[in-house]
C-alpha cells in the first residue's frame, strides 16, 4: 500500500496534497487528525520538528514529533500548494495567512 502512495495522484482535485499526507502520515506515525489538523506555524524548520500545543493535543505537555529529511521535503512539496493558508494539508475553503515562511 505505502509504494501506492508514493506515486503522484496527477488527476486529483488539489493536486497530490491527499498523497502527501498520507506519506507524511506514514512518516510521522501520529494520528490522522493531527496530521488533518497540523499548521504551518508549527513546523520549526531550523529544528526538523513538529510541535503541537499542549491544549491542542489536550495533554500536559506540548506534542512534539521529529521530522525526518523525507518529512521535510514532503512538506516542502506541500507548501507549494498550501502556502498561504494555515493548515498544512489544507483545503480551498482555508484562506488563513500563514506568518511564517519556510527557509532553504
Amino acid at each position: 500500500m505505502l509504494q501506492d502512495t508514493a506515486a503522484p495522484l496527477e488527476n486529483s482535485r488539489f493536486g497530490d496534497l491527499v498523497g502527501y499526507a498520507l506519506r507524511f502520515l506514514s512518516l510521522t506515525a501520529v494520528r490522522p487528525g493531527e496530521v488533518n489538523n497540523s499548521e504551518w506555524t508549527e513546523i520549526d524548520w531550523d529544528k526538523a520538528r513538529w510541535t503541537s500545543s499542549a491544549a491542542k493535543m489536550k495533554i500536559d505537555k506540548d506534542h512534539v514529533v521529529p521530522l525526518s529529511r523525507q518529512a521535510l521535503e514532503i512538506l516542502k512539496a506541500v507548501h507549494e500548494l498550501t502556502r498561504n493558508r494555515r493548515y498544512i494539508f489544507s483545503g480551498p475553503h482555508d484562506r488563513s495567512p500563514t506568518t511564517r515562511s519556510i527557509s532553504g
